[in-house]
């Protein structure tokens, strides 16, 4: 990847972690982007470690990852619903990706749902 090759161009040094998500912000797709495995693998036999992201849209929606207009938290482990089964799809297609990289004798930090947060009361 050229932003990790050009750190190393300018401090003679490789990072010892580097991190991507299968989701493009605001991505709408059920399906996880992995095509970052083949670098992931690379960099995991050169010595490094890898920290894939999940970043997954709105599995109501199927709108990018901030839309919680219509999120239908009670349908999300409810069999039969459009929830669950995106929401299923979405993990079946990252089980992949995390298979692939699995057989390719790599290690990961899998970072699910570290954008997850609730709306706090005010304390004022």
């Amino acid at each position: 990847m050229a932003a990790i090759d050009a750190i190393q161009a300018n401090t003679g040094k490789w990072p010892g972690l580097i991190g991507c998500d299968y989701w493009w912000f605001g991505s709408g797709s059920i399906t996880a982007d992995t095509t970052f495995n083949s670098y992931a693998t690379e960099y995991w036999n050169s010595g490094g470690l890898i920290a894939p992201t999940l970043s997954m849209p709105n599995p109501t929606t199927m709108s990018g990852l901030n839309d919680r207009s219509s999120f239908a938290a009670g349908d999300l482990l409810t069999p039969g619903t459009t929830t669950n089964s995106n929401f299923m799809a979405m993990l079946d297609s990252v089980a992949a990706g995390l298979a692939d990289l699995q057989a390719n004798g790599v290690t990961v930090i899998l970072r699910p749902f570290h954008e997850f947060r609730r709306k706090m009361a005010s304390s004022t």
